[in-house]
Order: C-alpha cells, then sequence, then structure tokens
C-alpha cells in the first residue's frame, strides 16, 4: 500500500467512525429520551391529581408531560428573583395524601383552584432545603409528605423537545452525509478528494506511482509535516493533504494571524491552477518552509502586498501567464 492509498484510507475510514458515532449518538439518545418523544407525541396528559400520589421520582411514571384541572391550589409564599423581579413563584396543591410543588410564573393569591399543565420534574437541592423546608417549618402536620418531585409550567415542555428533535435531526443529517461521503468513495476511490487533488497533474494513478517512486527515492527533505522531493511539495498531516508541483508555484508568502492567545504563522502556497492552500508552522519553520519552496521554484513571486493580492483576485490568468513567462525564461 503506497502513500496516497493509506492517507484515501485512513480519510475514508475516519469519516466512517464519525458516521456511527454521530448515528449512534443519535440512536443511543432516541432509547433514553424515548419517554419525552412520546409525551411530546401524545402529551399534556390530563391526570387526577391521586394518580401523583406515590410518585419518588420522574422514573416511576411514564406521563411526566400533564395537566391536572380544577386543584386546589395553595401559595407557599416562595418566590425567586432575578434582578430584583419576581421570576418563579412556588405553590403546592394536594395529590391524595401528599403534597406536590408546583414552579410557575403565575402567583396564587391565598387558595384558590387552578388548572396546570407542565413537566414533572425533580426538585433541584436548592428547592429542596428553601421550599420544602420552609413550607414543612410552616406546616408541620405535612412534613414528610411533599413529594421530591415537582410540576414546572415555566417553560413550554413540546418547544423544548422541539429543540432537542432539531439537534438530533442535524447531527443524524451529518452521520448520514459521512456515511453516504464514506460509501461514495469505498465503492468509487476515484471520487475521493485525494485523487481529485490529484488529478490536475495528469491521471490520479499515475501521479500516485510518481510520488511514491519520490518519497522513497531519498534525498526528501522534510520541515516539520511538509516534504520536499524531487518535483513536488508535499504537506500531509492527521487531517489534511495539500500537494503541488514545483513547476506549479506562482506565489508563495508568509501569512500571519493574530488572536487572543497569540499569532498562527502559515506558509501561503499557489499555484498555476488557481489553487492555495495554508501551511501552519512556527514561525522559524513556516520561513524555511518558504525559503526551500522558493529555491525549488525560484520564478515564484515571493511575499504578500495589496497589489499581488489584487493581482491574483481579479487578474489571476495575466499573473500567472507573467510568471510562466519568467520561468520559461530562467529555465532556458
Amino acid at each position: 500500500m503506497n502513500t496516497i492509498e493509506r492517507i484515501m484510507k485512513k480519510g475514508t475510514r475516519t469519516r466512517l467512525i464519525v458516521a456511527l458515532i454521530l448515528i449512534g449518538s443519535v440512536v443511543v439518545a432516541g432509547v433514553f429520551l424515548n419517554k419525552y418523544i412520546i409525551n411530546f407525541i401524545n402529551g399534556p396528559y390530563v391526570v387526577e391529581p391521586e394518580s401523583l400520589e406515590n410518585i419518588q421520582s420522574v422514573n416511576d411514571t411514564d406521563k411526566i408531560y400533564i395537566t391536572v384541572e380544577d386543584v386546589m391550589t395553595q401559595d407557599t409564599g416562595i418566590y425567586y428573583e432575578v434582578d430584583g423581579r419576581p421570576e418563579s413563584y412556588y405553590s403546592r396543591f394536594p395529590v391524595g395524601e401528599n403534597w406536590l410543588i408546583v414552579k410557575s410564573s403565575t402567583s396564587v393569591r391565598g387558595a384558590q383552584p387552578m388548572s396546570w399543565t407542565g413537566e414533572i420534574v425533580s426538585l433541584t437541592g436548592e428547592e429542596r432545603r428553601e421550599v420544602v423546608q420552609s413550607v414543612e417549618q410552616e406546616f408541620p402536620s405535612i412534613r414528610g409528605h411533599i413529594l421530591p418531585v415537582k410540576l414546572t409550567t415555566k417553560y413550554d415542555f413540546k418547544v423544548g423537545v422541539m429543540i432537542g428533535l432539531g439537534i438530533a435531526t442535524v447531527i443524524l443529517l451529518i452521520g448520514l452525509w459521512y456515511l453516504s461521503r464514506w460509501f461514495k468513495y469505498t465503492t468509487n476511490p476515484e471520487t475521493h478528494p485525494v485523487m481529485q487533488k490529484l488529478r490536475p497533474f495528469g491521471d490520479p494513478l499515475n501521479v500516485a506511482s510518481q510520488l511514491e517512486m519520490e518519497l522513497n527515492a531519498g534525498g526528501v527533505q522534510k520541515i516539520r509535516s511538509v516534504q520536499f522531493t524531487r518535483n513536488w511539495l508535499l504537506y500531509i498531516t492527521q487531517t489534511t493533504f495539500n500537494l503541488t508541483r514545483y513547476q506549479d508555484i506562482v506565489w508563495l508568502y508568509q501569512k500571519v494571524v493574530s488572536g487572543r492567545y497569540g499569532k498562527t504563522y502559515y506558509a501561503a502556497v499557489n499555484d498555476r491552477f488557481g489553487r492555495s492552500f495554508l501551511i501552519q508552522a512556527k514561525q522559524k519553520d513556516v520561513a524555511a518552509i518558504l525559503q526551500t519552496a522558493a529555491q525549488h521554484a525560484p520564478w515564484a513571486i515571493i511575499g504578500h502586498d495589496k497589489d499581488t493580492q489584487k493581482l491574483w483576485t481579479k487578474q489571476r490568468d495575466q499573473m500567472i501567464a507573467a510568471v510562466e513567462k519568467r520561468k520559461t525564461e530562467m529555465t532556458r
């Protein structure tokens, strides 16, 4: 197996692994969140308060998106503030011999019949301390009779599930796309991106053979992830494959990107096929890469300025023709 085949095989295998991870994560999430999906489809379930009496955790019931109607609800007097304004109110209503806490955006005055629609969720540690204990201190007779779950009406259950399903759908589609790429490149290797990068230089299989011969011939100069053979510049990393022949190089320059944590340096390579790629390395290595590339392609334009960038962007054919003319004159 030659270098190009190994790169292609690795890239194809990576796509399959990514596809299986993404699709598998959606399947696993679907299994674990099946209850939420069923409640999304069939809920809210109208239930009698007494049916909630013995719920000790969310796992004790299949119906977590529910509606209870006309239950006598009592204010606990407890509410949470955000920026000085009430954000969540806590009330309670009887479920058989026990009580269920309700978290809502609605303030209940005293005790009155109310209807509630929301999701059964566990009480947080903070709510156990600040809500349950406060109510039990005020009403000792119900100590131990407040359920460890609550009915929250603060958020739209269906909107939350729809957001989750949307995210899962996107992940699934990405996984299927990776799977389709894996299948395509496995059944038709000539469509592989690596083969497409070889195609401008001739028949990809012949180019791959030439590259392998030069890589094994000795005298290959390496600077980090860049290899200089007799006729080729190759940039190969775990995730990147780029190459060009020296005879096709038109423009070389250093690119510097400044960020919050410092500067990132690149060697920019542009060839006569209009292709450009960046080689990331330390500043001294970028300088060495550009110097070595310039030695192999002395006709290339070296350095970056606005005028050269404008030529490459808007008058690329004329720029390439000028470099080709200089190359012809230098190689006579």
